[in-house]
């Protein structure tokens, strides 16, 4: 089996697979057409990717990542609690293992927010396992995959296996080890996870553990409001992010916007409300913290601030992907333990 890791976050879908191949778009989609060769291939790394799901004959198309946001006019994201089983999530899912992995059985690596890690894993589980589809990325490849076996993880966790594992599944950095709390805090689209390793235990503790029912998500959605109230005319909010993604300048009727410093501030506000958060939910083992992990898609977004997270705060290296190297690591890991038990028994 071929062994893939999914990040399925609301705002952007991640995925790295054992070869080293990895893909990052925008968790959007949308109602697909047929389109000319030069459209349909059309991507070069930026998210656009026109999905058409083979059924028995018939064929679903959609726009997925960039393409979605582009030119989808009924365009989508998974907003709900079970978003996992939203039919949206399960094109993006099929459409991130079919872009880096080579098609057939797959080991999937994946992971749930903290906070229904418990209440979701084992319908995921269920759900996940035995997942077949045979998918076709326009201009690119078609394949048929296999879902044959599923490894999850609370999200955060994956970022610490990331941190102390190294690709072949083994302990690479020590120090983390020997540091007695650890904390990470995933900054997402939708949410913030938050959790605490006692490194001194060997486990995870529940009652330190939680998400944050907003994310990057709310200065997008400030932003959206200021260049409306700016521009005194209603202004589509995904093109607005879009833009301030790529860029970090719009027009509006003429007019050119600067998003990227519209948006500081309300990036500065996301950082001392998650600051506040923390030290909340965290209550006397913040003071006991000997280092806290930030990763996540946003950030990178709020780095400038991460001093009053905490002192010993940090954002790690590529921490949009922390979560999935963590998730394919770990499952590594696993496969190289079984491989041991079975050639000593």
């Amino acid at each position: 089996m071929f062994k893939v890791a999914v990040d399925l976050g609301y705002g952007y879908v991640k995925a790295l697979s054992e070869d080293g191949r990895s893909v990052v778009f925008p968790s959007v989609v949308g109602s697909g057409m047929d389109r000319s060769l030069a459209a349909a291939t059309l991507g070069g790394g930026r998210g656009e990717y026109h999905v058409v799901l083979h059924e028995e004959g018939n064929r679903r198309e959609f726009f997925v990542g960039d393409l979605a946001l582009s030119e989808s006019a009924d365009k989508t994201r998974a907003f709900e609690e079970d978003k996992i089983f939203h039919p949206a999530t399960v094109t993006l899912l099929l459409a991130a293992l079919s872009l880096v992995g080579p098609g057939g059985d797959v080991h999937l690596a994946t992971g749930l927010p903290v906070a229904h890690y418990l209440g979701q894993r084992d319908r995921l589980r269920d759900f996940l396992s035995g997942l077949e589809a045979d998918v076709e990325i326009v201009g690119r490849r078609r394949a048929k995959v296999a879902v044959q076996r599923v490894t999850l993880l609370p999200q955060a966790i994956g970022a610490f296996y990331s941190s102390i594992l190294d690709s072949r599944g083994r302990v690479a950095d020590g120090s983390l080890l020997r540091s007695g709390l650890v904390g990470i805090v995933d900054i997402g689209y939708k949410t913030v996870d938050y959790a605490v390793v006692d490194v001194s235990a060997g486990e995870l503790r529940p009652d330190l553990c939680g998400s944050l029912d907003f994310g990057t998500s709310a200065a997008y959605h400030m932003l959206h409001r200021e260049v409306e109230r700016r521009a005194k005319r209603l202004v589509e909010g995904l093109s607005v992010e879009l833009h301030c993604r790529e860029g970090g300048r719009m027009h509006v009727m003429g007019r050119e916007y600067n998003l990227e410093s519209m948006v500081a501030p309300y990036f500065e506000k996301l950082a001392r409300g998650i600051a506040d958060r923390l030290q909340l939910a965290w209550r006397s083992a913040y003071v006991e913290m000997a280092k806290v992990l930030i990763v996540g898609g946003g950030a990178l977004d709020v780095k400038a601030h991460v001093d009053e997270f905490h002192p010993a705060a940090e954002v790690v290296s590529e921490p949009q992907m922390a979560n999935v190297r963590g998730y394919l690591r770990y499952a590594t890991r696993t496969e190289e333990a079984e491989r041991a038990l079975l050639g000593g028994a």
